[in-house]
């Protein structure tokens, strides 16, 4: 349906795209019940029309510690981070769900969006560096496209929200399977051959974490500024 697979992508970097892929379908999924299911989430958890902005705010703002949290995987590995974010990820789905109220529901929305934010970039960087030069563009188009797919599964979801048990709680609940997958999960990712190859004496370590932000930033300033800008636009709508 989306086209052939290209002949340069073997069987191993078409194996690591799937898992990767079918990981983050669960990360679309999380974030189209927000938007979703919010007049419910609204009624059950007595929150306030007038509060509803603010609300939705705190939760974005869970996008920040994923700065921080994304240069780890320059001395923890790809595999590594990209498997705990996807642990995170599921847990804080799982605990929204049992939320009993506002500021319970947004500390574990804030805490799921910082995962799944982190999930995304390094599924990025997996995908960059297992699929051959020629089909890096291909590769991450298909990832975009296929864990897109988790957005319609919200939606068809959230159809039968007053026929499931709990009602939006059932469809958090559902972001539970990630980490029932996770051994599936560990079986698939492998960590990048650019990365074992490239590892220096300071991967594994937490020294100077911050090391690849203050590069990029003094190394490539321009790009960085404009970058951030052309992200903050296209979040702005």
């Amino acid at each position: 349906m989306l086209g052939r697979v290209p002949d340069s992508v073997d069987d191993r970097a078409l194996k690591v795209l799937g898992f990767v892929s079918f990981a983050l379908f669960f990360e679309h999924y999380d974030t189209s019940l927000l938007s979703n299911a919010l007049k419910f989430i609204k009624e059950d958890l007595g929150i306030a029309e007038s509060e509803l902005g603010y609300f939705q705010m705190m939760i974005r703002l869970g996008a920040l510690p994923a700065f921080f949290i994304i240069p780890f995987v320059d001395r923890l590995g790809r595999r590594r981070l990209f498997l705990a974010s996807l642990v995170g990820m599921s847990l804080g789905t799982l605990l929204t769900g049992l939320s009993q109220t506002a500021t319970q529901f947004v500390a574990c929305q804030m805490l799921t969006r910082t995962f799944v934010l982190t999930a995304s970039a390094v599924s990025v960087v997996i995908v960059a560096e297992e699929l051959p030069a020629g089909a890096r563009g291909w590769g991450i188009g298909m990832l975009a496209a296929v864990s897109a797919v988790g957005h319609g599964m919200g939606a068809a979801m959230f159809g039968a929200i007053e026929q499931l048990p709990y009602g939006w709680r059932a469809l958090y609940g559902f972001g539970v399977v990630p980490l029932l997958l996770l051994p599936v999960f560990r079986r698939g990712i492998q960590e990048t051959a650019r990365f074992t190859e490239h590892q220096t004496a300071n991967a594994g370590r937490l020294q100077r974490w911050w090391a690849p932000l203050v590069g990029f930033a003094r190394t490539h300033t321009s790009r960085a500024f404009g970058m951030a800008i052309v992200a903050s636009v296209a979040s702005l709508w």
